[in-house]
């Protein structure tokens, strides 16, 4: 009996699964990523480009796209560095972190920022200017 009870809430699962429509109006958002990335070992850096392609399948128009920059926020003498010196948990810990962070910086710069828009068939790009 209760392999009959397993085999039917198994297969009244697996209808309800298959003959389900997606929801209507569902989209997915799709990014594209192209990196050149170099290490230079004997200076510990890295350098490269990165180029973005990111495609709107939303209904609706961007007015804005955020990119967030995280190492930036924790530039040397940063409040977000101090913050997170600050609450590193024990003393000995802030420490080794505060002794082992001098001379290193982690950072991205943002040289062009353009984004390209259909036109009658074809493409153009809008270039945005860099808010620092």
């Amino acid at each position: 009996m209760n392999a009959v009870r397993h085999t039917l809430i198994l297969v009244c699962g697996l209808y309800t699964v298959l003959s389900a429509d997606p929801i209507d109006g569902y989209w997915q958002q799709k990014v594209d990523y192209e990196m050149e990335i170099t290490l230079h070992d004997s200076i510990r850096q890295l350098t490269g480009t990165t180029v973005i392609r990111y495609t709107n399948h939303s209904p609706d128009s961007l007015d804005r796209i955020y990119m967030h920059l995280y190492p930036n926020a924790f530039q040397l003498g940063s409040v977000k560095y101090r913050e997170y010196i600050g609450h590193a948990g024990r003393v000995s810990r802030a420490k080794y972190f505060k002794d082992r962070l001098e001379g290193f910086t982690s950072k991205i710069d943002v040289h062009d920022f353009s984004v390209a828009l259909p036109k009658e068939g074809a493409s153009w790009i809008h270039k945005i200017p860099i808010l620092d």
